[in-house]
């Protein structure tokens, strides 16, 4: 049976604080037969079993267990946009998670799959056999921190992971610890935690911002922290507004997410400058991503930069979080709370955050109401403005600009701009264009050529 290369965020599920970090370590798909000698020989061996293969996966554990060696199990959960490792025990810990992390299941099909045990439902099981037990260290409380880690989630397998203990769940309070395994996005990691740090410093009320802790090495590894939120997703209440025809309610969020950004925006002060000069990252992504395909949008988006440039004195300076969707807000007691500033930018416009949270909102709330989670079907009917929410959202974006002095005749100009922006998200996040790309692209044709 061939070895594989281990997956780099399992291991650090496995030992988080590095303890073991310069150990041999062995993938294996299913159970090699010569596992109790390689374990002899110093080696730490994983065996990967599908949810397919739950039977052998049960033998093998067995089999070890004749042989006196024991297995620890870890799982592997996909929910859509998060993955979840866990120890096999921690169901608790799984349920405060998705409570807290996911939404709500809406189809029967959904609802009977999440009443599945873990270990039928996982994508994985990976058999965990240490070659050696762990002796004691008294490294202190950092360790202790990380160690009591229960489960790991991430959205992105080369990004950051977070790291929870259910106990934090269950009383909303404690830690969250934030690291990477891959040392490559560890400059994001730290620059999200300088400019959090910095924003916060700006803000006379900094409660809609995560609240900052550490930052820690432990064997090489760097952790982050951050206190702990408890909170709905405004994900899901939006969708919620949406599956109940509840249109009011969700044009009530929209307000609460205009005041939000009016707040964020009092924290930034200085001179005004050019529009075009704060959008000068556009158009050479855009060319990279589409590789110069639709020059007539790229000229299209110069003209647009030009008027408003003549049309508007200047704007002052932001930092642009750049993903300012419903899945990134938390509404917790105390107000909204925004999590995710790994890919906040400095010196930008603010218009571009603003559409995005209105339109992505008022997206989240069609998708309740029609369930239909594609994007680009709840963008035309967003942009054709035909129903309450939509009206409103529109009614907000045009409000908003006229605060910054920006002529209403304006607004399709800053619109064909929002979406080419859109369009570039992805690529400019992951270095390759993704599908949400794509469908914001097609979109932006369609608009362009009305």
């Amino acid at each position: 049976m061939s070895r594989c290369k281990i997956d780099p965020n399992l291991v650090l599920f496995i030992d988080p604080a590095g303890v073991r970090s310069q150990e041999d370590w062995l993938f294996f798909e299913g159970c090699p037969n010569d596992a109790v000698e390689l374990l002899k020989q110093g080696s730490n061996l994983v065996c990967r079993f599908p949810r397919s293969r739950f039977l052998h996966q049960l033998l093998a554990k067995a089999a070890f267990r004749l042989n006196g060696v024991m297995a620890s199990s870890v799982l592997l959960v996909n929910d859509g946009l998060l993955s979840c490792f866990l120890h096999a025990g921690s169901n608790k810990a799984y349920r405060l998670y998705a409570r807290h992390h996911l939404l709500n299941m809406t189809s029967l099909r959904r609802r009977m799959v999440s009443s599945l045990p873990l270990c039928l439902r996982c994508e994985s099981t990976f058999l965990v056999l240490l070659c050696r037990e762990e002796s004691s260290h008294a490294d202190g409380g950092d360790r202790a921190l990380v160690e009591a880690t229960e489960l790991m989630f991430f959205s992105n397998p080369l990004g950051k992971l977070l790291l929870l203990d259910a106990r934090n769940m269950a009383s909303e309070q404690g830690e969250i610890v934030k690291t990477t395994a891959h040392r490559g996005y560890l400059p994001v990691m730290e620059r999200e935690f300088a400019t959090l740090s910095d924003i916060s410093a700006k803000m006379t009320d900094s409660r809609s911002l995560p609240q900052l802790g550490r930052h820690f090495v432990l064997n090489g590894r760097h952790f982050f922290t951050e206190k702990y939120v408890s909170g709905e997703s405004l994900r899901g209440v939006l969708q919620r507004h949406g599956s109940r025809g509840e249109p009011a309610q969700a044009c009530c969020v929209l307000h609460r997410l205009d005041e939000w950004y009016d707040l964020y925006l009092g924290a930034f002060t200085g001179s005004p400058r050019p529009f075009s000069a704060l959008s000068d990252h556009l158009l050479p992504l855009f060319f990279a991503c589409y590789r110069g395909d639709r020059p007539d949008l790229v000229e299209a988006a110069r003209r647009h930069l030009a008027e408003i440039d003549r049309s508007l004195p200047g704007v002052v300076p932001v930092v642009s979080h750049n993903d300012l969707w419903p899945g990134n807000f938390l509404c917790t007691e105390k107000g909204l709370v925004v999590l995710d500033w790994e890919r906040a930018t400095r010196e930008r416009a603010p218009f571009f955050d603003y559409f995005w949270m209105m339109v992505s909102a008022t997206l989240e709330y069609l998708a309740g109401a029609r369930g239909v989670r594609y994007y680009s079907s709840n963008l035309k009917i967003f942009l054709k403005a035909e129903d309450e929410v939509s009206l409103e959202a529109h009614r907000l974006l045009r409000l908003f600009l006229k605060r910054f002095g920006v002529p209403d005749q304006q607004f399709q100009a800053l619109l064909f701009l929002f979406l080419m922006e859109a369009a570039v998200q992805g690529y400019q996040a992951l270095g390759r264009q993704t599908e949400t790309d794509g469908e914001f692209f097609n979109i932006l044709v369609q608009f362009a050529g009305r």
